[in-house]
């Protein structure tokens, strides 16, 4: 087992047609780059070739950093699935920013630059982790008119998780009738 020191740390973006990767020494300096295509059906083979293309070895490396304008590309263009932004109070505009500065230089219609998307698919929530998780939860529980078994559905959770982190939480959620 190599219980060298690692030194070196690796950022990777990937795009819509090419995945770079970045290596910096201890020091921060640039020691090598690739590019290579992007891989849209599996987007780990993409990055897993840019790290064979610069000679990276992951158990030396001392950091790993990803990120993918692709994500942000499929917000701003409104394509693949529905999605909705989570964001923190004061930030809750960024991507209306970010879609009239891409749309101008993308070539998207005035017509999509001026109709930002509608404020339900928009949660602004404070910073603390707690504050995510509530208003997440009290968001399920609007969308399916108090359903607690379909709300843990749409969370991906159980019912029982549901109830406990409601409790834990102090949420005052309405009772239902039926025993949802």
């Amino acid at each position: 087992m190599n219980t060298a020191r690692a030194e070196t740390s690796v950022a990777v973006d990937v795009g819509g047609t090419f995945t770079d990767l970045v290596v910096y020494d201890g020091a921060g300096q640039v020691i090598r780059t690739s590019k290579v295509l992007t891989t849209p059906q599996d987007i780990s083979a993409g990055i897993f070739e840019s790290l064979r293309e610069a000679g990276v070895e992951l158990p030396t490396t001392a950091y790993l950093k990803h990120g993918t304008t692709t994500a942000i590309n499929t917000v701003i263009e409104r394509t693949g699935g529905k999605t909705a932004l989570i964001t923190t109070r004061g930030f809750e505009d960024t991507l209306l920013v970010t879609r009239g500065a891409y749309g101008r230089w993308s070539g998207l219609a005035e017509e999509a630059l001026k109709h930002p998307r509608r404020e339900e698919q928009r949660i602004v929530l404070d910073e603390l982790l707690a504050d995510v998780e509530r208003e997440v939860i009290l968001r399920a529980l609007a969308r399916t008119q108090q359903n607690k078994a379909k709300a843990a559905k749409l969370l991906g959770i159980s019912r029982p998780r549901l109830l406990r982190r409601i409790e834990q939480l102090g949420l005052a959620v309405v009772k239902r009738g039926d025993g949802s």
